[in-house]
């Protein structure tokens, strides 16, 4: 299968700099994976040349690299474990990786231009420009390719009558069991694109690099969450440290499930895995209804989320910044989660951490937020390709 992916590298030459484009198999989460721990963004594009809210995605990308501070793992003393166990000071939104001491001055030196918003815009539109004009040339060169069939469909299977049967209600490709229905599917005419920026020990320099691929968004008007997993720490900084991190919660998580939610000891649910969680529940006074969410100092605000509040402000539709607390789940009005990807994706069916499901009531509200939001959206996108 040809590579449909694509790679952006932002390389120094001289003085100046210029991006190095190329094709990669890799997903987002693999490119991550692959470099050193670091400042992380997610975006999506609107009709391929425009870019949802890409200046408020820069500056969270310059807020989190001012968060994060890189040492040498191999030349710095890991905190110990008295320091792990205090209490999170939300005054103190660092992040060291786990290492102690002071950030290397060669370090600071050169991150210095990518913690600072006016240098990063200039220098994250140079890069995702590039690689979104080379990652559709790539995607149009393959349709091109790929639109005369080159394999020929396969052999119809000889079975008996019995087995036949059993065909028909366990389809088979290729001999094996179909695989349980995906929960997204990809558009090739939008794509995700990452950033990442981070340091390079081994160089001595930083990396700023975007990834492009399809963008995948969901296949059912209502989804599935899982309630599994604690909060992480340092929520408001975009880590990449956070895609290892998650990795085994998602490994865990049903075919079917699109998310899984963040839930603290007293079950105050915070966050999804790359997601905003929401509820809905009665009024005061049992009139109307209100949307309640974590507060922001728990949580990473995502664009969308960012796009909900709007929305709350202009409709007057009480917006508060607690905790949905699972003990309160059987009065919740409805649920949803929002992401670049998802936009607002109201939820149908929680699974408890006892691994019972609960079904969330069809909320006319969140279909409110979703149709508004997504109207909302289009007036946030900026032009990035003519």
């Amino acid at each position: 299968m040809l590579p449909r992916n694509v790679l952006a590298i932002r390389s120094l030459v001289g003085s100046s700099s210029e991006v190095i484009c190329k094709a990669t198999s890799k997903n987002s989460n693999s490119f991550l994976l692959e470099y050193p721990p670091g400042a992380y963004t997610g975006m999506r594009t609107i009709d391929q040349k425009g870019v949802l809210d890409f200046s408020g995605h820069v500056v969270r990308l310059a807020n989190s690299l001012q968060q994060i501070h890189f040492h040498d793992p191999h030349n710095s003393n890991i905190i110990g474990s008295k320091n792990e166990n205090q209490p999170r000071d939300l005054h103190d939104q660092t992040n060291n990786h786990g290492y102690e001491g002071a950030e290397p001055s060669l370090v600071q030196q050169g991150l210095a231009p990518f913690r600072n918003v006016e240098t990063l815009m200039q220098e994250a539109r140079q890069l995702v420009r590039s690689g979104l004009s080379h990652y559709f040339q790539l995607l149009h060169q393959q349709e091109h390719l790929l639109s005369t069939p080159h394999t020929p469909p396969p052999e119809p299977l000889n079975l008996p009558p019995a087995d036949q049967e059993k065909q028909k209600q366990h389809p088979r490709v290729n001999g094996s069991l179909h695989k349980p229905a995906p929960t997204t599917r990809s558009i090739l005419d939008e794509a995700k694109i990452t950033l990442l920026c981070t340091w390079d020990f081994t160089t001595g320099s930083p990396t700023f690099l975007a990834h492009f691929e399809p963008l995948k968004v969901p296949m059912t008007r209502r989804c599935k969450v899982e309630i599994h997993g604690s909060p992480r720490d340092h929520a408001t900084a975009k880590d990449s440290q956070w895609v290892r991190d998650r990795g085994l919660i998602e490994k865990s998580l049903d075919p079917d499930t699109n998310e899984a939610l963040l839930m603290d000891d007293s079950q105050n649910v915070y966050e999804g895995l790359s997601s905003n969680f929401f509820a809905v529940v009665d009024g005061t006074n049992g009139r109307g209804t209100t949307v309640i969410t974590a507060p922001l100092e728990y949580v990473l605000q995502g664009t969308i989320h960012r796009a909900v509040q709007a929305i709350c402000k202009q409709e007057n539709i009480p917006l508060v910044y607690r905790f949905p607390n699972l003990k309160e789940a059987d009065q919740w009005r409805g649920a949803f989660i929002s992401s670049t990807s998802r936009l607002v994706l109201p939820i149908e069916t929680m699974v408890m951490p006892d691994g019972t499901h609960k079904l969330l009531p069809d909320s006319p509200l969140v279909e409110q937020l979703r149709a508004a939001v997504a109207e909302e959206c289009k007036r946030r996108v900026e032009l990035v390709l003519d």
